[in-house]
Parts: C-alpha cells; sequence; structure tokens
C-alpha cells in the first residue's frame, strides 16, 4: 500500500528515537532504516518488519512502531514500508 494511504489512516503514530547508546556512537552520521508495518482489521499493528535496520535501536524503534494504530479496516489488514533517517548532530 502507498505511503500516503496508509499515513492517511493513521490514528496514532508515535515518533521512533534512537537510544542515547546509539546516538553517541554515531554522532555526525545519518542512519537509515526501513520497517515494514502491517496492521491488522482491527487498526493494531499485526507485525512489524526490519527490512533494513540500524544495530542497536531496532529493539526501541520497533516497539514504538507497534504502538501505531489506524482506522479499522473492513475486514483487511494493510502494510506498508516506512523508512526513518535519523541525522544525529554534533554536539557544540
Amino acid at each position: 500500500m502507498p505511503l500516503q494511504f496508509f499515513e492517511a489512516q493513521l490514528l496514532e503514530k508515535p515518533a521512533p528515537h534512537l537510544p542515547d547508546g546509539v546516538k553517541i556512537a554515531h554522532v555526525g552520521e545519518q542512519l537509515v532504516a526501513l520497517y515494514k508495518v502491517c496492521a491488522a482489521p482491527d487498526g493494531t499493528m499485526a507485525t512489524v518488519s526490519i527490512m533494513e535496520g540500524i544495530p542497536g535501536a531496532d529493539a526501541a524503534i520497533v516497539d514504538t512502531l507497534r504502538h501505531w494504530r489506524v482506522r479499522p479496516q473492513a475486514g483487511l489488514g494493510i502494510c506498508t514500508l516506512s523508512r526513518f533517517v535519523f541525522s544525529i548532530s554534533k554536539a557544540r
């Protein structure tokens, strides 16, 4: 399903964050991750699959994505790919 349609169905979308240890280890870098998110017909997230992960951050990101909620779909589940880009700034 196109991301735009999936996002239009979202009721709750907490933003994923990187754990502090990952941020410290990757200061000044940009980290990219890709997850397949599938909602059950009742709107809860049925599955979250790591397509391209970030070592040390995937568990926290997947946990956050499991809290997403979409409008219930009439007997259908819906899936999409969600890409996240985390830019880790250098401390000033």
